[in-house]
């Protein structure tokens, strides 16, 4: 059969239509993030470098700590760089921050290789026979430059929660997360008491303890974490304002968390965390504004303060009332004799110290009134040990860093006198009161996050919007 007009072979007949291009349809495009998208992203970052810190021991180990470091240090890069980008100045509140920068210089600086033997003027320790050989400040540079990348890691987080925590809610996120961390230790810390405390995490102990620890090594870390859990919970809850928070229940809910974390602390048995636990409440009832705010966060205080004590009760005291009945026994000792072995130290190397990081290294050289057979790699006060490392100089850049942060919180909490505002006061005090008898800020899980609600303090003192 022959092919018809209009036909191709094979086909039905061709139509004109047939070759046309369909019409164009625009495929749909995945919507861009939003500005507060891109904001939360940014404080959850933020938040997870301290959560992830505490969780793992606290970052006490080297292979713990660098990731952490390293994420801190590039977190701090790029706040910098958006920062310039934007027409603003680099560092955000410079005369807090420098100071804290400062302090790697000086470990820096302790570094620098000298051409000949280090001036006997600058401490009778570099007269010392087995001093001769130094060429640097530092009588162990090794340990040196981990401490080095430890405070540029702390100056770089600081400066990015400093310039995050700006951003409208983003004050509430971190609290939030801060809480639910303390929430989370305090379970973990409980159940595996309950359960032996055979383990921590994945690794098995060499010696069950009778204390809770969280995830952390030492019973004494843990309640200093606590110490700032729980006022970050309550300054959490504050945030939202009474109605709605009274509205949802929520108010019950802090109550019983409150009470978990701080069940978890008299389980530890940890005499300095209990004191400082108490110095945080006290603070924090204290400092509550005269309105009809300030009976309402005291009472949530005392509710919290008196649910503790009843369950503690109910639990049992007596371990814990018998290490304070110790008080000036064994433990009392050893610290007291480890102090004076540290003053005699520092008055070695009083101006730039023996070198950040190397406490553990030289303090053997000066144990005279420590007599046990214990190795010590801190003092067991935070500031001796500072100023053993690093001298007056170190000093100096603290005080600097310490006296900008009081007069630019003081003012505005003596003014406004909020509920957050002395919530995070008071973590911050007891906090540092637990360093005066141990070492918490030599623990990078637990300094990262005493960062962190420092930089939520400023930016509540320095910012007259609430976050939600």
């Amino acid at each position: 059969m022959g092919v018809g007009l209009g036909e191709a072979p094979g086909t039905e007949a061709w139509r004109p239509d047939r070759h046309r291009r369909a019409p164009h349809r625009e495929r749909p495009v995945a919507s861009l993030p939003t500005p507060a998208m891109v904001d939360r992203a940014i404080v959850a970052v933020l938040v997870a470098v301290p959560a992830t810190a505490v969780l793992l021991f606290g970052a006490v180990e080297a292979v713990h700590a660098l990731p952490v470091e390293v994420a801190a240090l590039l977190l701090g890069a790029t706040t910098v760089l958006a920062r310039v980008r934007r027409g603003e100045r680099p560092l955000p509140a410079p005369r807090l921050t420098l100071p804290v920068l400062a302090l790697a210089g000086l470990a820096a600086l302790q570094l620098v290789p000298l051409p000949g033997r280090i001036p006997r003027g600058l401490g009778a320790g570099f007269a010392r026979p087995e001093a001769a050989l130094l060429r640097s400040l530092s009588v162990f540079p090794a340990a040196t430059y981990v401490a080095l990348l430890r405070w540029l890691a702390y100056g770089a987080f600081l400066i990015a929660a400093l310039d995050a925590l700006r951003r409208p809610g983003a004050v509430g996120i971190a609290l939030g997360a801060v809480a639910a961390l303390g929430i989370a230790e305090a379970a973990y810390g409980i159940v595996n008491l309950l359960a032996g405390n055979a383990h921590l995490l994945w690794l098995r102990r060499e010696v069950s303890l009778l204390d809770a620890t969280g995830t952390l090594v030492n019973r004494n870390h843990f309640a200093a974490l606590l110490e700032l859990c729980v006022p970050a919970l309550l300054a959490r809850h504050w945030l939202g304002g009474r109605a709605a928070v009274d509205a949802s229940g929520r108010t019950a809910l802090t109550v019983i968390a409150g009470t978990v974390m701080g069940l978890a602390l008299l389980l530890s048995r940890s005499r300095a965390g209990v004191v400082g636990m108490v110095v945080a409440l006290t603070i924090t009832a204290a400092l509550a504004p005269p309105d009809a705010q300030g009976p309402h966060g005291r009472r949530i205080v005392l509710a919290l303060g008196g649910t503790v004590l009843l369950y503690g009760a109910y639990v049992g005291l007596e371990p814990l009332l018998s290490r304070f009945a110790d008080l000036a026994g064994t433990a009392g000792g050893v610290r007291t004799a480890i102090w004076r072995d540290t003053l005699d130290l520092i008055a070695d190397f009083p101006l730039t110290g023996a070198g950040a990081g190397t406490f553990e290294a030289i303090f053997p050289a000066y144990r005279h009134a420590t007599t046990d057979q214990l190795a010590y790699a801190h003092a067991h006060q935070d500031l001796l040990e500072l100023t053993a490392e690093g001298g007056l100089l170190a000093v100096a850049l603290v005080l600097a860093a310490s006296w900008t942060f009081v007069r630019t919180v003081v003012p505005p909490l003596a003014r406004r006198r909020s509920l957050p505002l002395a919530a995070l006061t008071g973590a911050l005090t007891a906090f540092l009161a637990h360093s005066t008898v141990d070492f918490p800020l030599h623990i990078p899980g637990l300094t990262f996050l005493f960062l962190l609600l420092a930089a939520a303090t400023l930016t509540l003192a320095t910012t007259s919007h609430a976050p939600p």
